[in-house]
């Protein structure tokens, strides 16, 4: 395969493109609107996953989350570190990566605090665009 073979394949145009070495402009859009759709999906469930973690964040500033919830939280954060990272949200990954290990390491009213101010900041980025997008 050529190199404008390849090219026409990764770009999306597929098998038909290789053959007539064009690209199907319909079908580019078509792929676009798919990509856009899975992000927009995905910045869903972690906005969902990030308000998740600010309830747990409240049981533990009352002091009455167990070693196991707190496991669970940090998973949670730990999933929404790689899927914010996946989708663009390069500040929100780093976010939910101290998040994740707050929820593991927290301590003492101070770190509850700071816990919490961390999962408002993250929920703050999620709202944002994302700083990179595949679709550009």
């Amino acid at each position: 395969m050529s190199k404008h073979e390849c090219q026409a394949v990764n770009a999306g145009g597929g098998a038909d493109a290789v053959r007539s070495g064009t690209r199907d402009p319909a079908a580019d859009e078509d792929a676009r609107n798919r990509a856009a759709d899975i992000a927009d999906r995905a910045r869903a469930r972690n906005i969902g996953r990030a308000d998740e973690l600010a309830a747990w964040a409240s049981i533990g500033e009352q002091g009455e989350l167990s070693s196991e919830q707190r496991g669970e939280a940090a998973e949670i954060a730990h999933q929404l570190a790689g899927s914010a990272g996946t989708f663009g949200y390069l500040a929100a990954t780093d976010v939910a990566r101290e998040v994740e290990k707050l929820f593991s390491e927290a301590d003492g009213a101070e770190s509850w605090t700071r816990l919490t101010e961390c999962v408002r900041d993250l929920l703050r980025r999620l709202r944002e665009p994302p700083e990179l997008s595949a679709l550009d």
